[in-house]
């Protein structure tokens, strides 16, 4: 599978980095626009919509 960045290695007290970030995320355009994020599959909404449903 995927094997990109690994949150353990990002410093829990402090923002992560560009670099840290790039590493970690993932665009899987060919799979059906799948986002992954240190190997899990994340979701991108819209606070709005995120609003709505609450």
């Amino acid at each position: 599978m995927l094997t990109r960045g690994a949150f353990s290695e990002v410093d829990t007290g402090a923002a992560p980095t560009l670099t840290e970030l790039t590493e970690a995320l993932h665009f899987a355009l060919g799979d059906g626009g799948r986002i992954w994020l240190n190997n899990q599959r994340m979701v991108l909404i819209q606070s709005l919509v995120l609003g709505r449903l609450r």
